[in-house]
């Protein structure tokens, strides 16, 4: 049995502020809420819908559109810009809109649709779907492709202790499961009273994230239905790492251990496809995989169990009260690595 201590003497914490893609996230709120099926998004679409078809409906410069209006009962022309969108979301029977195409058209649209409140559907992701909803023109009318922004879209809270949906860490080590972005569904999280968390991933079997701070907000995984990763808990400043921690090398190739054909990372669409239509059976990927996976103890300080070749380790990483973090690599080795 042999030991080799690595002593993470520095950490330097990353704190740009995260950004996310507005017109990316509003696509993905459409979807989630449930407008697509009532809302047509492409430009000769003939299914029938029980709403009017979204395409050209808002432009770079707003054009015209008539509405019935709900509380006179009378046509009147009101400009289609983010107002009247706001309006159709907040009330949608305020203004109801007439049918530009189709057998109805020149009949106002029933009102069918229900109001959506900010508590369901915050000013965030309107903005969002508005957004994504510019990118559906012609080109000169078109939105913009992608508007980056600092990302608020999760609950807006003075108090953390308010959020469903962050995972807390008080007086004792956590250990959670769930999707972050670029890593796989294999990925086990630790969140540490001392404040500092890190993820192992078994697919690269090492440490390939450290922060600081708020262990996890899964909102992600559990108000989109699945579609978006979680992500870092309440002001997380993630450490800066320019590979993974102790990162095991394959016993022939050299190259890192690479486990990705049993989990490929979050929406490494590459490895999927190569995973479902490639040519190379999976018994045969693993018997040349050169290490796998043993799992892990569950403690305040939990050990990681994995083997490369013929060899077998178990890795910890240790946080004093003072902050510093080691980690511990053990192993039994039957031939060099």
């Amino acid at each position: 049995m042999r030991s080799f201590i690595l002593g993470l003497c520095t950490l330097i914490s990353a704190s740009a502020e995260e950004m996310i893609d507005l017109v990316q996230y509003g696509q993905e709120v459409f979807h989630t809420v449930g407008c697509a099926e009532c809302h047509s998004e492409s430009k000769d679409d003939a299914s029938i819908k029980t709403g009017p078809g979204l395409y050209s409906l808002l432009q770079k410069k707003a054009r015209d559109r008539e509405v019935l209006a709900g509380g006179e009962q009378h046509r009147q022309t009101i400009k289609a810009d983010y107002k009247y969108f706001q309006q159709s979301l907040r009330s949608p029977n305020a203004d109801l809109a007439i049918a530009e195409t189709g057998p109805q058209e020149g009949k106002p649209y029933l009102p069918v649709m229900p109001p959506y409140n900010k508590d369901f559907l915050s000013d965030f992701k309107l903005k969002a779907i508005y957004q994504y909803l510019l990118t559906l023109n012609e080109e000169g009318q078109r939105g913009p492709a992608k508007v980056m922004v600092a990302d608020k879209s999760g609950p807006s809270l003075t108090n953390v202790l308010d959020d469903p949906f962050e995972v807390l860490v008080t007086d004792r080590t956590r250990i959670y499961r769930t999707r972050l972005k670029n890593q796989s569904a294999r990925a086990v999280y630790v969140g540490n009273p001392q404040g500092l968390n890190y993820a192992f991933d078994p697919i690269s079997l090492s440490i390939e994230r450290l922060w600081w701070g708020g262990f996890l907000n899964i909102a992600g995984s559990l108000d989109g239905r699945g579609q978006k990763p979680s992500r870092l808990g309440h002001n997380a400043l993630e450490v800066t790492l320019d590979a993974p921690l102790l990162a095991p090398l394959h016993p022939t190739t050299g190259e890192p251990i690479d486990l990705s054909f049993k989990s490929p990372r979050m929406k490494d669409f590459a490895t999927i496809a190569k995973n479902l239509h490639g040519d190379t059976d999976f018994s045969t990927q693993l018997a040349s995989a050169g290490g796998s996976f043993l799992g892990y103890e569950h403690s305040e300080t939990p050990k990681f169990h994995f083997q490369v070749g013929p060899n077998t380790f178990q890795l910890q990483l240790t946080v004093s009260s003072s902050g510093e973090a080691k980690a511990l690599l053990s192993g039994k080795l039957v031939e060099p690595q």
